[in-house]
């Protein structure tokens, strides 16, 4: 947001109140993501998308798999030293590592609605003041 458009705050608020009032159904929902914490509410998002979706466990038979073949076997491990990996924050409960911290820094704003089983998520880029 600029700093001429600060002074449009209501003028904006009550446009979006009105999109809101006319378009948010019990069909095709909005909900509203507290974004000043930028981290906490990336994790809340994700945590709540993923409860609307619908899961159930389903049962499978256990497979077992045979030993893997050691032909041409080198240190896989290795070559993958200096690439860049997903912070892995969650990990297993029987992974026994500890999560490492990731830093980034972004200043977008998440809002995303929800229709039918379809979720649009739009980002706004909001410039240092």
């Amino acid at each position: 947001m600029d700093l001429p458009s600060r002074t449009r705050w209501f003028d904006y608020s009550r446009a979006r109140d009105m999109m809101l009032k006319a378009t948010d159904t019990k069909h095709a929902p909005w909900y509203i993501l507290r974004s000043d914490d930028k981290k906490r509410a990336r994790l809340n998002c994700i945590a709540h998308l993923l409860k609307l979706i619908p899961y159930k466990k389903v049962p499978r038979e256990k497979i077992k798999l045979r030993e893997r073949s050691t032909k041409g076997a080198y240190d896989d491990q290795a070559t993958l030293k200096d690439r860049k990996f997903v912070p892995e924050r969650y990990l297993s409960r029987n992974s026994g590592v500890e999560p490492r911290r990731a830093e980034h820094h972004s200043r977008d704003i998440c809002a995303f609605h929800q229709k039918a089983s379809t979720y649009e998520q739009f980002s706004f880029f909001v410039p240092p003041l």
